[in-house]
This record gives C-alpha cells, structure tokens and sequence, in this order.
C-alpha cells in the first residue's frame, strides 16, 4: 500500500466520522468541499494532517484541492515521514530505511489506520 493509499483511507474515514456518514459513502475521488466541509472541519483535518501524519498543510490546500485523493497524496508529499525521500521511492520501496524510521512509520501508518487522537 502506498504512502498516498494510506493518507488516502485514513483521511475518508476521519472525514467520514466528522461528516457521520458511512466510509463507504465518501468517494475519494471527490473534492473535500464536495462534502460541505466548513473552515472548523478543514482546522480540524490540518491538526490531524500536521499530529499523524507529520505533514504541514494550510487550510487552503485542503479546501482547494482537486479530490481527498490530491490532498492525501500533498499530505503525504509534505509528511516529515518521507523527508528526503523521493514520494514514489517511498511508495515503491526502493529505499533502504533505518530502523528508526521503520519503527515511527509503523507506528503512524497504525495511527493513521486507527484516526486516533489522543
């Protein structure tokens, strides 16, 4: 599962929770705004964008971007996890990481999976 992938499905479900609506119902294929996302709840998502996933977003990227599919892949582009990583190399994995960086990316892929917020 790509890094993309990843930020992709823990996005729609957080969006899903704060929406109530099903996972299933949110099509990641369209724009955040699509889904009446006011300036609280795109707050909210950069909080979790910059807690989980390490990546500093304004709120302008999350309004104006083309799909939930564009933002995860920005999200992901711009996450502390793949500094100094080519994205596609990370997502392909044709890097060799330190065990250090293996162990905080499981542990945020497992934070990003579960949307938690502690």
């Amino acid at each position: 599962m790509s890094a993309t992938e990843i930020v992709s499905d823990a996005l729609k479900r957080r969006l899903a929770k704060q929406l109530m609506v099903a996972v299933e119902d949110v099509d990641v294929l369209k724009p955040v705004s699509g889904y009446g996302v006011d300036s609280l709840t795109a707050v909210d998502i950069r909080a979790w964008s910059l807690k989980d996933a390490q990546a500093d977003i304004s709120v302008l990227d999350i309004v104006n971007n083309a799909s939930i599919l564009s933002l995860a892949h920005t999200i992901a582009k711009n996450s502390r996890l793949t500094v100094g990583k080519n994205l596609e190399d990370v997502e392909n994995k044709r890097y060799r990481p330190s065990l250090t960086y293996i162990t905080s990316t499981i542990l945020k892929v497992h934070s990003l999976s579960e949307c938690s917020f502690k």
